[in-house]
């Protein structure tokens, strides 16, 4: 037992597999919040007059106890998470895994997702049959929260057989009933969308395998370091545009090669068309979805590095740059950018994130037109251009465009709540801060990206007394019990602290996921097995839970 108070689918598309290849994990598709308010302008009119919000006096301390059913066979989920941060903020009246006494007494919830923390950092080796909480064996590596937890809960991470979802995206959403969907379309509706609002952010390129330019916001050194053999767009001086770029690849020994680029502007001009040869023979053409076949390169002299600068020349990194799953394109011409629009998550697939929906599919089903018909391949114009109208229509329709909305917002979910904040004799919505987060981004919660955990535990001491959840990543697992020490002698008493360690090593799934993508079928039995190991391990998972007294 845990004492913690002591210790859519609006425009569907038919599910048909992508022709860029499966994805490992797709959040849905992101659009910005409501503009960085300062901690003292953001309630008040002054510094001296703002009041934090939370109780000056508690009616009582809470307690959370867990409770365990012994019929269930499988450890909690991040949906069981999700369900006692909306228990302890909301009206929701169940809590079907524990208790949470006087929970009218809980000031605040801080979520931490600390991404790198494992069982082997407590003592354990795996946490396979695993269902109740457990002792912390091993407390040299995390004095501070060995000492003020003691113990852990098994959970399992989403995903699927061979795939891990958004841990992000599960914690920060929850589920709209149907009665209440007309409402929330109306609501984005009447936001709008701006092109901004459609560009991807840290959190989900490093999701979808995007290279990672300096210019991201919230990027980490460690994250840009890996791809500093890649060329990064540079500022050209000039007001930004919107391009649209596609590749059609060969396989070569060593994977798939760049053999043909296009680029259009938004107006659905040429800007960049070539056929590139590349530096290895080529063992497949892929005719049938390249277009491209030994005819096409006789007489190509453009290599890579030609092709590389002409579209640093081409592309400035202030340029809104659109694509359907574009990171297997930069990946193969070796160059990263900043300002990312990918159709594959600004639309959803038909049976909702994380897949993807196809391009030839959201072609027909939203523009009305066919695209890749021809027995002669692909043509990268034709993809290029379908993109752009895509982008182009959704700014005039809005943010619930080809999406499926059967979920909001956790932020939003909590400022619809009937249990409002009492301020000045006033009754007021609760609100949020996400720091480095990630996950949706439909409301109207606050979002802070900072490249450091230094950073992003500055910015909650910042901004946490003006809101009633925070959620918050951590990265840098040296800095995990420094870091979550910190956090929790922010908190005010009464605040619920809950800590997940996110998924484990994905670095074995990414690479046979890779490997997928460039093979013409299937992966191999034993490389299929292998996936399925590797997913299962990752998936396992854990939490901390605690009330601060």
């Amino acid at each position: 037992m845990v004492d913690a108070g002591v210790s859519s689918g609006l425009n569907k598309v038919p599910p048909v597999a992508s022709p860029k290849g499966p994805v490992e994990t797709v959040p849905e598709g992101d659009i910005s919040a409501e503009p960085l308010v300062e901690p003292s302008k953001r309630r008040r009119s002054s510094h001296q007059s703002i009041k934090p919000r939370f109780k000056k006096s508690a009616l009582k301390t809470p307690v959370f106890r867990l409770k365990f059913d012994s019929k269930r066979k499988n450890p909690l989920k991040y949906v069981n998470i999700r369900e006692l941060i909306l228990y302890a903020l909301t009206d929701v009246n169940n809590l079907n895994f524990g208790e949470l006494e006087n929970r009218k007494s809980v000031n605040k919830v801080v979520l931490v997702l600390a991404d790198g923390l494992t069982a082997t950092d407590f003592g354990y080796e795996s946490l396979a049959g695993l269902i109740e909480e457990q002792e912390i064996k091993n407390a040299e590596k995390y004095p501070f929260i060995s000492q003020q937890f003691a113990k852990f809960i098994p959970l399992l991470s989403p995903g699927a057989n061979r795939n891990l979802f958004s841990c992000a995206t599960t914690l920060s959403s929850s589920a709209v009933p149907e009665k209440h969907r007309p409402a929330l379309i109306k609501e984005l509706e009447d936001k709008g969308v701006q092109l901004s609002d459609l560009v991807i952010d840290y959190t989900q390129m490093v999701a979808n395998g995007y290279p990672i330019h300096p210019d991201v916001p919230g990027a980490t050194k460690g994250s840009i370091a890996q791809f500093s053999a890649f060329h990064a767009t540079r500022d050209l001086g000039r007001k930004p545009r919107m391009l649209a770029l596609d590749c059609e690849m060969c396989l070569t020994a060593s994977g798939s090669v760049v053999t043909r680029v296009a680029v259009t502007d938004e107006a659905h001009k040429l800007v960049v068309g070539e056929f590139v040869k590349p530096d290895e023979e080529i063992i497949d053409y892929k005719t049938q979805y390249s277009g491209v076949d030994q005819a096409s390169l006789k007489g190509v002299t453009t290599t890579l590095h030609d092709i590389q600068q002409k579209l640093l020349a081409t592309i400035s990194s202030k340029d809104y740059l659109i694509g359907h799953s574009l990171e297997s394109d930069l990946c193969a011409l070796k160059i990263s950018h900043p300002t990312i629009i990918d159709t594959s998550i600004c639309f959803d697939h038909v049976k909702g994130p994380p897949l993807k929906p196809s391009l030839r599919h959201l072609a027909s089903e939203i523009l009305g037109k066919s695209i890749q018909q021809s027995a002669n391949g692909h043509d990268p114009v034709e993809d290029c251009i379908t993109c752009m109208e895509l982008v182009q229509l959704k700014l005039k329709k809005g943010p619930a465009f080809g999406k499926m909305i059967t979920e909001e917002s956790i932020f939003r979910r909590i400022s619809h709540t009937n249990k409002q904040v009492l301020i000045d004799g006033k009754k007021v919505p609760k609100t949020g801060i996400a720091i480095n987060f990630g996950g949706n981004k439909f409301f109207n919660e606050q979002r802070i990206d900072v490249s450091t955990d230094e950073d992003a535990v500055q910015k909650l001491t910042d901004y946490l007394p003006n809101h009633e959840l925070a959620m918050i990543k951590l990265r840098e697992q040296d800095r995990f019990d420094l870091s979550i020490k910190n956090i929790y002698e922010t908190m005010p008493s009464n605040s619920l602290l809950i800590v997940c360690a996110g998924h484990g090593d994905r670095k074995r799934i990414n690479e046979l996921i890779t490997l997928q993508r460039n093979l013409s079928g299937p992966l191999p039995p034993e490389d299929h097995q292998e996936l399925i190991a590797c997913v299962a391990k990752a998936r396992e998972s854990l939490a901390l839970i605690k009330i601060k007294p």
